[in-house]
């Protein structure tokens, strides 16, 4: 019997993920963002941002944390304040961005999520800067091609070997 769990708890092993992947996509600026999110915990989330200026492919990366509040009308609504952004590809710098999720439904899913960088929440009037955005879970096995993932890493990265793995490619 002491054999049969340990066969079970390898393969479940195999088939399980011990993070969850978001995708979110907002527009800044006429500037279109792709997110690839990488949520380990509330405490530990990694986010890789793809986006083209001026012709100029770039990635940034930054780690979030999350955090379940309540505004004043005691409506819940989900945070990822993101923070120590760097530059992965190419030149520049990039202002970490937090993401808003709110108007929870009956299953308990956010409805509506918002962009806004480190900067803009810091203005008083910083509600002005909050960019609509979407979101939708990503499953490695259909998500996790070659070329979406090439899109955030490099192929020698760990991170994109890892994850193309859980594709079973």
């Amino acid at each position: 019997m002491k054999t049969i769990f340990l066969v079970f708890t390898f393969f479940v092993g195999i088939v399980t993920y011990s993070q969850d992947f978001y995708e979110i996509k907002w527009e800044s600026s006429s500037i279109e963002y792709t997110a690839l999110v990488v949520f380990y915990d509330m405490d530990n989330i990694t986010v890789r941002v793809k986006y083209t200026v001026n012709g100029d492919f770039k990635v940034a990366e930054f780690e979030c944390v999350a955090e379940i509040d309540y505004d004043e009308d005691d409506n819940k609504y989900l945070t990822f304040d993101g923070y120590d952004a760097t530059m992965v590809y190419n030149t520049g710098s990039y202002n970490a961005d937090n993401f808003i999720f709110t108007n929870i439904n009956a299953l308990g899913v956010y409805k509506d999520v918002y962009a806004i960088d480190d900067v803009q929440l810091e203005y008083t009037d910083y509600y002005n800067y909050l960019h609509d955005a979407t979101y939708r879970i990503l499953n490695p096995k259909y998500d996790f091609t070659e070329t979406y993932l090439y899109n955030f890493y490099e192929k020698e990265e760990y991170e994109y070997k890892k994850f193309i793995k859980l594709a079973g490619n």
